[in-house]
């Protein structure tokens, strides 16, 4: 029993990793999931500039050059992107090893790692930039937490998370309703090692204006929609005529979306979505903040929520409601797990829950909900709408689904390659 404990962390970041080995297998010769987010990395720059079409011009570029195929290209490029995702969350989440089966319930969480796995309709999609942006951010102050040193600090913002960020800018625009979450962690960082002289901080993040502005005033038009589509037209791609639109056409998209094609109903899926992904986040650390098991400095205690307000925005921008939560969750971990950690208030809050008969096992109860019975859906519990064809539904067989899936894989292997198993049926 423990060995199970002291290996648990590793084995549940093994499972993680075969879940996606299966995806990035099938992703070197298919396209993964319904196919929208895929036509959307091929928007590039053959018609001028225009959001959203850094990678989709890369593409082009090494298409030209090497013949490279798009299935080829995306599929190596998401292969490495999800690949420094995993290892990213591997090393944030050991902070909270301490935490048990909690652990357990945030790992295998519908919201993080797993969100492309059980809706693959968002396994292209160009906010794992974001979220990798993020999540380098906590990374690199996590593991300098011990030797902090401003100056390299600064050089770090400086040389890797403004150039990422300006790269994520012009990658997707969602970027930029994030920005204020890594001046909060920045913030902070100050704050916590007493940094008197921040302006250093402000000047860095003030280079980010040039590129803001410049997304700002590059507007997409059917023009430049005609000749992008003319330019992948022989990769069986189509751009999303929104591309074209402006903010009124995302305006009116927002008030059609709620009042004319959804249900009631709908907006409960949504709420329900957003209660156990974003309010179970927030509650949870908030509770660890609240009994100073995480350490939040009062000066910023109060007020670290604001620096959230501008992701709210997407949900009137972005109508593909699961993406923006699954990035407004990642952002609120990445901040939460750079906050001092009393590791011996830790194990005292676990040993507790542990010790009430009651409590433990109504977690268990809910955890095997939580865990295997729901996913977030694309839409976050809205039914699609045109290219977005995602259901309403958020009751799903999830974790047990995908570990089925390995089994039967594992399975067929030894008995066609090894020694004849007793023959399944399904």
């Amino acid at each position: 029993m423990q060995i199970l404990k002291k290996h648990s962390y590793n084995f549940f970041f093994i499972i993680i990793s075969i879940i996606f080995l299966k995806i990035f297998y099938k992703s070197s010769f298919q396209i993964i999931g319904g196919g929208w987010a895929y036509n959307e990395l091929f928007i590039n720059y053959s018609g001028g500039l225009i959001r959203r079409g850094l990678i989709g011009e890369f593409f082009l570029i090494i298409n030209r050059n090497f013949g490279t195929s798009p299935v080829i290209f995306f599929s190596y490029l998401f292969i490495v992107l999800h690949s420094i995702l995993i290892f990213l969350y591997f090393k944030i989440f050991k902070k909270f090893k301490d935490l048990g089966i909690f652990l357990f319930a945030i790992i295998f969480s519908p919201v993080l790692i797993l969100f492309p796995i059980y809706e693959n309709d968002v396994y292209y999609v160009k906010d794992i930039l974001t979220n990798l942006s993020i999540l380098l951010h906590a990374y690199y102050l996590l593991e300098t937490r011990k030797n902090f040193e401003f100056n390299k600090y600064r050089k770090f913002l400086l040389y890797v998370i403004i150039p990422l960020i300006i790269f994520n800018l012009f990658n997707h625009e969602n970027q930029f309703f994030f920005i204020s979450v890594h001046f909060l962690i920045s913030l902070y960082t100050c704050k916590n090692k007493n940094i008197k002289n921040v302006k250093p901080i402000y000047k860095t993040y003030l280079i980010l204006v040039i590129p803001v502005l410049i997304i700002i005033f590059t507007q997409g038009s059917w023009d430049k929609l005609s000749i992008i589509n003319d330019s992948v037209e022989k990769f069986g791609a189509t751009i999303n005529n929104q591309l074209a639109g402006n903010l009124n056409l995302a305006i009116g998209g927002f008030i059609k979306w709620h009042f004319f094609y959804q249900k009631i109903e709908n907006f409960f899926n949504f709420f329900i979505c957003s209660i156990l992904t974003i309010g179970i986040f927030y509650l949870f650390f908030g509770y660890l903040i609240k009994e100073k098991i995480l350490i939040l400095k009062n000066n910023i205690k109060i007020n670290y929520l604001y620096f959230f307000v501008p992701s709210l925005a997407l949900f009137i921008l972005a109508l593909d409601y699961g993406r923006n939560i699954n990035l407004i969750t990642t952002h609120l971990f990445a901040f939460f797990s750079i906050l001092d950690l009393d590791k011996k208030k830790l194990n005292k809050f676990t040993n507790q829950f542990k010790n009430n008969f009651f409590h433990s096992k109504l977690l268990i109860i809910f955890l095997i909900f939580y865990c295997f019975m729901w996913y977030l859906p694309q839409g976050g519990g809205y039914a699609g709408i045109a290219d977005f064809t995602g259901n309403s539904l958020i009751i799903k067989n999830t974790l047990l689904y995908e570990l089925r899936e390995i089994f039967m894989i594992l399975f067929n292997f030894i008995d066609n390659n090894f020694i004849n198993l007793p023959r399944i049926i399904v």
